[in-house]
């Protein structure tokens, strides 16, 4: 992420084409601010104006909430420099960044968690059963699935918005909270357990900070429908599904009530800027007006730009995969078995995750680059996963062979994806 800091990286004469501000620091380095960014500044100033009617950030207060707070030790700072005229703003910029990262470090320990397989403890070579003292220990990670995770940083996203005051590296943190509560349900088959309901306030909290964890909804209801079809709809599992899944839509939407209710009283309105302003899923309404054909035909070219997209951005996924692909079809004896059923599960909730990211961006309305981007984010977990698994396969020297060519690979691409030119805006 230090790399990113170089700048600025939009050059003078395009700022104005970008919407984006050029700020200088000491020696090579620098950043471009969009246009969010002084409204992000200027509401952690004064976090007060949320409860303005028609605020344009009104309905995700959340971090703009969290950088006002982590500021406020950070002005007895910076107050000691009184001939700085922005001395507001460098401690609401710091805040917004040290945000950025802390919302990074969640996406790694999750990460960590995902690719990794507990080993239990165990006495005379029989694991102890759960009802004893267990203490799950977890496996140091190989060096070259720490290079895959390198991919969560080395990013357009992180790119553009790291060093900047904006909402968009949840587009990182949200599908990686989706996909962990999937994976954790679908393996423990733990619907309606405490761990679904922690699942669901973490997402609840997510959505009054940035929109697409609003993709948390039908991750929770996918668990929901397999049980029915398990239990072939029987009264029981109907009524069973049924009142845990009102628990958790109301355990969901509790922050956002609790925040509607304060705004409401206080401004006797609630203004959601996607909706009044940039209309998202109303061209559904509009297309249905004008017939089918007109509904398909914008469906379709979302869908080939969405896909354009993912293969531009996906390469480096794809080669990956080719690499972990290779070796093991000349490492690792075709009997042996690498994809065991943890991690069949991993892909099967990375493939539910990702589809569900997918139909999002189609029907929203609108092409948001950031967004999509979210649809890749659980390939790189697996790729991660499938890495870590390969290498406790391989031999001593072949596993050598196979992170130093992983490792040199990512800090390649990172080193590109650092000297590269743009882009300047996502």
């Amino acid at each position: 992420m230090g790399g990113f800091f170089i700048g600025p990286r939009t050059p003078n004469s395009l700022q104005k084409k970008y919407c984006v501000t050029n700020h200088k620091f000491a020696g090579p380095f620098g950043v471009s601010l969009n246009c969010d960014s002084w409204g992000f500044l200027e509401y952690a100033q004064k976090p007060r104006e949320l409860l303005q009617k028609d605020n344009l950030r009104q309905s995700r207060p959340l971090e703009i909430l969290l950088a006002s707070l982590i500021s406020q030790p950070l002005h007895l700072i910076n107050s000691l420099d009184e001939k700085s005229p922005t001395a507001f703003e460098k401690a609401e910029y710091i805040a917004y960044v040290s945000l950025n990262m802390l919302i990074l470090l969640a996406g790694f320990w999750i990460y960590y968690i995902l690719v990794n397989s507990k080993r239990q403890q165990t006495t005379g070579g029989t694991p102890l059963s759960a009802s004893t003292n267990l203490t799950t220990k977890y496996q140091s990670l190989r060096i070259g699935t720490i290079a895959i995770a390198t991919l969560l940083i080395s990013n357009d996203i992180v790119k553009i918005y790291g060093w900047s005051a904006d909402t968009e590296m949840f587009n990182i943190l949200a599908p990686l909270l989706c996909l962990w509560a999937l994976f954790v349900i679908i393996r423990n088959n733990s619907f309606g357990h405490i761990s679904s309901y922690i699942f669901t306030l973490l997402a609840g909290l997510g959505i009054t900070a940035y929109g697409s964890f609003l993709i948390f909804v039908p991750t929770m209801a996918v668990p929901g429908i397999l049980i029915l079809f398990r239990e072939r709809f029987r009264p029981k599992a109907i009524k069973r599904v049924g009142l845990h899944g009102i628990a958790l839509g109301l355990v969901f939407l509790t922050p956002t009530l609790l925040w509607y209710v304060i705004v409401k009283l206080t401004v006797g309105s609630y203004y959601i800027d996607t909706i009044h302003r940039k209309h998202i899923f109303m061209w559904i309404d509009s297309a249905i007006q004008h017939g089918w054909l007109q509904s398909v035909s914008i469906l379709y070219h979302h869908t080939l730009i969405c896909l354009k997209f993912l293969l531009h951005q996906g390469t480096i996924l794809i080669l990956v995969m080719f690499l972990l692909i290779g070796a093991r079809l000349i490492w690792i004896p075709k009997k042996q078995i690498v994809t065991d059923q943890r991690l069949k599960q991993l892909i099967s909730a990375a493939i539910v995750i990702s589809s569900l990211y997918f139909l999002f961006n189609i029907f929203i309305g609108f092409n948001w680059k950031r967004i999509e981007f979210s649809i890749l984010i659980p390939w790189i977990v697996v790729l991660g996963a499938y890495s870590q698994k390969l290498s406790e396969l391989l031999k001593k020297n072949q596993a050598r062979i196979f992170n130093f060519i992983l490792v040199a690979g990512m800090i390649a691409f990172s080193i590109f994806e650092i000297a590269k030119s743009g882009p300047y805006e996502f």
